[in-house]
């Protein structure tokens, strides 16, 4: 799993990847974070409210997305089935 969002350029890239990261880590987000400069990815994964979550299968086909808050949990709980174990034992520590 993997969230995306893109750079909106009312601060600087540095600041917004600052923000970014200090949002990660005051939300426990442990997987990792796409920043696009552009709205290409959001487009491609139609993604039209936040938080919205796109599980991508190995090929790059969408195998399903959900959408808000609880849906942010369902696809954890889904994701960690599908893979066999947890997102704590699945993914590294920091992801940057």
């Amino acid at each position: 799993m993997v969230s995306i969002t893109r750079l909106y350029g009312a601060i600087s890239q540095a600041a917004e990847l600052e923000q970014i990261n200090k949002f990660m880590d005051k939300h426990g987000v442990r997987h990792p974070v796409l920043v696009a400069d552009k709205e290409t990815n959001i487009t491609n994964y139609r993604v039209q409210t936040l938080p919205t979550a796109v599980l991508v299968g190995h090929d790059g086909r969408v195998i399903n997305y959900w959408v808000g808050d609880r849906g942010v949990d369902d696809a954890i709980k889904e994701t960690e089935a599908l893979l066999g174990g947890t997102a704590a034992d699945l993914l590294p520590e920091k992801v940057w």
